[in-house]
């Protein structure tokens, strides 16, 4: 089972208010995935954005999770408020390409 700490809701840089909504998932072996990384959801897993379609998104990574050998569970934030510049976007991505998609999720980026 994954425990959850309080300090994996509250970090101060990365969010900013709430209500946050979490979900523990599972992460796609292959990858080491970073906090404030945006996922989305493939066959059932989560995996690293690659920024074809900003729609897809289904997280924000809450805390470095290293899937890097074999599938791994981790938390992702669903919603609440996130400050901008923590956000890993995906290479050549940026606020400006994920701001309306996101914030249709309840993912508000300021």
């Amino acid at each position: 089972m994954y425990e959850v700490t309080k300090s994996q809701f509250t970090n101060p840089q990365l969010v900013l208010g709430g209500p946050v909504q979490t979900d523990i998932v599972t992460f796609a072996s292959g990858a080491k995935f970073a906090l404030g990384e945006l996922v989305i959801m493939s066959t059932g897993k989560m995996a690293a954005d690659a920024g074809l379609d900003p729609t897809k998104v289904y997280g924000i990574v809450a805390s470095e999770v290293d899937a890097s050998l074999a599938d791994a569970e981790g938390i992702v934030y669903t919603s609440g408020v996130f400050n901008k510049d923590e956000i890993v976007f995906p290479e050549g991505k940026t606020y400006a390409d994920y701001k309306e998609a996101l914030r249709n999720k309840g993912i508000i980026l300021k």
